[in-house]
């Protein structure tokens, strides 16, 4: 697992808006399961958001932002406004 230097070039073609850090992290590997805590100890140090590399998306590992994401809730009419979503 990595840090990927953030360059606005870089950082569009994979989806990560400037500014969130990337990472080589694949929260589905081996190596995950094998010592997890290391890995989130990198998510943590890493920032509230950060990109996954391996898998398109966003993650979080620290508490209060995991608590908001469980907490956050989704209704169609939500999942509406948001851009770029297919309409429920």
């Amino acid at each position: 697992m990595t840090a990927i230097p953030q360059n606005g070039s870089a950082a569009s073609q994979h989806g990560a808006p400037a500014g969130v850090p990337r990472l080589d992290v694949d929260p589905f590997s081996t190596e995950f399961f094998e010592d997890p805590h290391a890995i989130h100890q990198v998510l943590r140090e890493a920032g509230p958001l950060v990109w996954l590399d391996k898998w398109d998306v966003y993650g979080v590992a620290r508490y209060a932002e995991v608590r908001g994401v469980r907490k956050a809730s989704f209704s169609r009419r939500t999942l509406r406004r948001i851009p770029g979503r297919v309409q429920c």
